[in-house]
């Protein structure tokens, strides 16, 4: 059975739930509640968990990018400033 993460306190087969505690559901039993938003789908958070992660990853990768890209221009340009040897 999918687990899931309350959203709002919820008591279900006799037991009370918090906020934040996990509980495990049928998936019909599930339904009603997760249209509420009174449960979240721990799949669905640990999916959107990972496409934030990858997203960061891959913004600081083109940060590291454009700022090695700017360094190798500024090299170059205090290189061809350079006075040369006669």
């Amino acid at each position: 059975m999918p687990k899931y993460t309350v959203k709002s306190p919820v008591k279900h087969d006799g037991k009370r739930y918090g906020v934040g505690e996990k509980i495990t559901l049928k998936v019909e039993d599930a339904e009603r509640l997760l249209e509420n938003g009174a449960v979240e789908d721990d799949r669905d958070s640990a999916a959107d968990r990972k496409a934030a992660e990858k997203a960061a990853a891959e913004r600081k990768a083109a940060e590291e990018a454009d700022a090695a890209a700017q360094a190798e221009a500024a090299r170059k340009a205090a290189e061809e400033s350079a006075p040369k040897p006669d």
